[in-house]
């Protein structure tokens, strides 16, 4: 096989995995459940982020198509028209956005380490406070 021929069947197997890739996430988002419990609405969440990353990377993909940034004319996959050049052009635009990100990591701040949780303890014994810690437990309970 020569390099076109290569290329073309690299970019055509592209094409299938971001379509899948598309399915599938349909098909995820519409069996979320309708909870309100903390797992579900993350979930919720992440769905809303990934679709809100994919209309963003499609309008500026489509900017780039049609503001001509690449020379659409000089592309051709196969023996595709010219409009089937162009949606093939964008939809490697917008999944290679995403594929890229993964690739390079997320651009989003880190997250916030976790809130520490206050750990019960038990005093097993005699426990015996010094005149100021006793004054200060008296004034906090109200005695």
């Amino acid at each position: 096989m020569d390099a076109k021929s290569i290329a073309t069947v690299l970019l055509a197997a592209f094409v299938i995995d971001r379509l899948i890739a598309a399915v599938m996430f349909v098909a995820s988002y519409a069996a979320l459940s309708h909870g309100n419990d903390e797992k579900t609405r993350a979930s919720r969440m992440e769905h809303l982020r990934k679709i809100f990353y994919f209309l963003i990377s499609g309008v500026l993909s489509a900017a780039v198509v049609l503001s001509q940034v690449i020379d659409v004319k000089t592309i051709h996959f196969g023996n595709l028209s010219q409009t089937w050049n162009v949606v093939i052009l964008w939809l490697i635009l917008v999944g290679g956005a995403n594929r890229i990100s993964e690739f390079i990591g997320k651009s989003e701040a880190p997250a916030p380490p976790p809130a520490q949780k206050q750990t019960e303890f038990h005093v097993v014994g005699t426990l015996s406070l010094d005149e100021k810690s006793r004054a200060n437990l008296s004034s906090a309970s109200g005695q």
